[in-house]
């Protein structure tokens, strides 16, 4: 559906924020359009399987070489 495509999109950037800045939790939603911070937090746990406060540069090299092992033609 069009507001999962706008939730993906919204998780994507704050993601990236989350790896990128110092801001809150409460910033980071507020920056990606969530006006409700419980919302924005159940959101990126359906779409990441992990909570936000979990998610650091860690996570997505894990998540990286993961895929990389998957998708690798041999």
């Amino acid at each position: 559906t069009f507001s999962t495509y706008v939730n993906k999109l919204r998780i994507e950037h704050a993601k990236e924020l989350l790896l990128d800045t110092n801001e809150s939790m409460l910033s980071i939603a507020l920056i990606v359009g969530y006006n409700d911070a419980s919302y924005f937090s159940r959101v990126f746990m359906q779409l990441m399987d992990i909570h936000h406060q979990n998610f650091d540069a860690d996570t997505v090299k894990y998540d990286t070489i993961l895929a990389q092992q998957l998708f690798s033609v041999k």
